[in-house]
């Protein structure tokens, strides 16, 4: 309401004060025209009335009617979503200067809710220890991931039902698949261990290890054949080619090396990048668990995980790496769930990375990675970039756009995903990566340049570069120009006083760079209006700026990647009506002092010098 009423008393002023003026003309005295000729020379007066007065009353008019009808843009999705395949860049060329993105996932439950949940309660220190409520709260819990347990299902002290029971509990949602390959006597069978490796892509916990025979002592192909069997080595790889995940428990003979076992990659090639192992970790002492083995030479895909004084199902409290270990494949099952388009290589190096560093900065043999963390192996990790339809990817860098531009974007509520250096799609509020840039209108009287004009007596035609439009970054614009006609009239009063009024109508053409998200901008109007009162040296003036009337810019947005990996892109419209800005100025000479009222931001108080200097 506030803004109306100013549109209306400017309006209405404009014209009582030009009107006034016309009123106690001079030049309606026929003595007066007798004897000043040439002050009353070829007026007419009935024109000016028209153009200048009636002009400038319906572009007041015309924002006062945009004023009550839009308070700034609005959005609708005007077509069906589209994919495309977009290729990301790998991860090793993106700088660390660039991290513009820092979104947390959305919650789909409350964060306390999960905490309180009595899987979480038993074993709360460890759980929040390794981020797994932030996970669980994101929604993340394995569905759709396949877990293994490779484990001993005849033994009474139910070994195989309690590695069970921790998988479970970090990805509840998760297809869990028991499998039993222990002899009768309690010992790994590998012949039965490798008939149950299916050729399907899952996850294999396998909470073993090989007493007295450590990583060191098992390093090539020749002695892991002859620890465990071709025909085990051989369904490994089969399975890892088919983008299968390895879990392994380092043992719990608290020597400095893992069992024999966890040196599978290091003998085997083909399983790089598909297996972890695991050490266990006391959160109470903030250490390793002293019955723990440590990472050792497996340092590079070895990580930590709670391991010590873990509470079952049934109240028991037990220790090893073995509980160690099917915590981590939970961790694996939810970032399946979540990024179904990562391979295995991709799966194990977040977790590693976004794990928490312990002990020696960097990877160390003790702790390898650090401990886990789902917490940051849920959020994006490293340089954020944006998707373009024509399958251009660049770095996600803040917006900066003018508050006709903004203003319509926050109205929308429009979506945007972004993606980390892994591809994966964080989606968030539109508005969140652009930053409103407020033009000075100081710094444009300062700098503006004169516009090219036609000027036929009172009418006046021509083009200006205004910054209604302006972007950069994702959001980039190549050009603007404004084409406009407008009246200009100067009315004296006295001798020494004058009123001049004017009124601007124009239409704006914008091109977007062709690595912006902007599409194209269509039917553009501005307009502007004028009053000053001048008094010999001294100058009074109340103006609207250029404000865009009406308008349309047009844009796609990537909004999430899908299942497969394609990108779905979707198609928004923004009205860029704006609220008017007001702007009071008072001149003396060559000084100009002026007050901007604006809508969209801080307002404005400038005082600049302009002149010329001869040489």
């Amino acid at each position: 309401m506030k803004e109306i009423n100013r549109v209306l008393t400017v309006s209405l002023a404009t014209v009582f004060m030009a009107t006034s003026a016309l009123a106690n003309d001079p030049c309606k005295d026929a003595k007066y025209r007798e004897m000043y000729p040439e002050k009353c020379e070829k007026t007419d007066y009935s024109t000016a009335i028209w153009l200048g007065v009636g002009g400038l009353g319906l572009v007041g008019g015309a924002v006062a009617l945009m004023a009550i009808g839009n308070s700034g843009g609005t959005s609708d999705n005007t077509s069906s979503a589209t994919t495309t395949t977009v290729s990301f860049r790998s991860p090793s060329i993106y700088d660390s200067a660039y991290l513009t993105f820092d979104n947390t996932p959305t919650y789909k439950r409350d964060i306390n809710s999960v905490a309180n949940s009595a899987y979480y309660i038993k074993n709360n220190t460890d759980y929040d220890a390794i981020g797994l409520k932030y996970a669980h709260a994101r929604g993340y819990e394995g569905n759709g991931s396949n877990i293994k347990i490779m484990d001993n299902f005849y033994s009474p002290t139910n070994h195989g039902n309690n590695v069970t029971y921790f998988a479970t509990t970090v990805a509840p949602s998760a297809d869990i698949d028991i499998r039993n390959v222990a002899k009768s006597d309690g010992s790994l069978d590998f012949e039965k261990f490798a008939l149950n490796i299916d050729q399907t892509k899952s996850i294999y916990n396998a909470s073993w290890e090989i007493t007295n025979i450590f990583a060191t002592q098992a390093t090539t192909r020749s002695i892991m054949s002859s620890i465990t069997g071709n025909n085990f080595i051989t369904k490994m790889e089969n399975a890892a080619q088919q983008g299968s995940i390895f879990i392994f428990a380092a043992g719990n003979q608290g020597m400095t090396e893992s069992s024999a076992l966890s040196a599978l990659p290091i003998a085997v090639e083909g399983l790089q990048g598909h297996f972890i192992n695991v050490v266990a970790f006391d959160t109470k002492s903030n250490t390793l668990a002293s019955f723990s083995n440590q990472c050792g030479i497996t340092q590079d895909y070895c990580i930590a995980a709670p391991g010590e004084n873990l509470a079952t199902d049934t109240n028991k409290y037990l220790n090893g790496t073995s509980f160690a270990a099917p915590i981590v494949s939970g961790a694996v099952a939810i970032l399946q769930e979540k990024f179904p388009y990562l391979n295995s290589n991709q799966i194990t190096e977040i977790l590693l990375r976004t794990a928490t560093d312990l002990g020696t900065p960097g990877i160390d043999e003790i702790y390898g990675w650090g401990l886990l963390n789902l917490d940051q192996a849920t959020k994006p990790v490293g340089e954020m970039s944006v998707a373009i339809s024509g399958r251009i990817v660049q770095r996600l860098v803040t917006a900066n756009v003018t508050p006709a531009i903004a203003e319509s974007i926050a109205k929308s509520g429009a979506k945007m995903a972004a993606f980390d250096e892994y591809g994966r799609s964080y989606t968030q509020n539109l508005i969140d990566n652009v930053q409103v840039v407020n033009r000075s209108r100081g710094l444009d009287r300062l700098h503006r340049s004169e516009p090219d004009t036609i000027q036929p007596k009172i009418l006046e035609f021509g083009s200006s570069d205004i910054n209604l439009l302006e972007g950069t970054g994702f959001m980039q614009i190549d050009s603007s120009q404004n084409a406009y006609i407008a009246t200009n009239h100067t009315f004296s009063l006295t001798d020494d006083t004058r009123l001049f009024t004017r009124a601007q109508f124009g239409t704006m053409s914008a091109r977007p760079a062709p690595e912006s998200v902007i599409n194209n901008f269509s039917n553009i109007f501005t307009a502007a209006a004028t009053v000053s009162l001048e008094h010999k040296n001294w100058k009074f003036e109340v103006s609207l700026p250029e404000t865009i009337i009406s308008g349309n810019m047009t844009m796609t947005l990537a909004t999430e990647r899908l299942r497969d990996g394609s990108i779905q892109f979707d198609n928004y419209n923004f009205d860029l009506s704006t609220k008017p800005t007001f702007e009071y100025a008072l001149s003396y000479k060559n000084i100009t002092a002026g007050f901007v009222d604006n809508p969209y931001g801080k307002d404005e108080i400038y005082i600049l010098a302009k002149t010329h200097l001869m040489f």
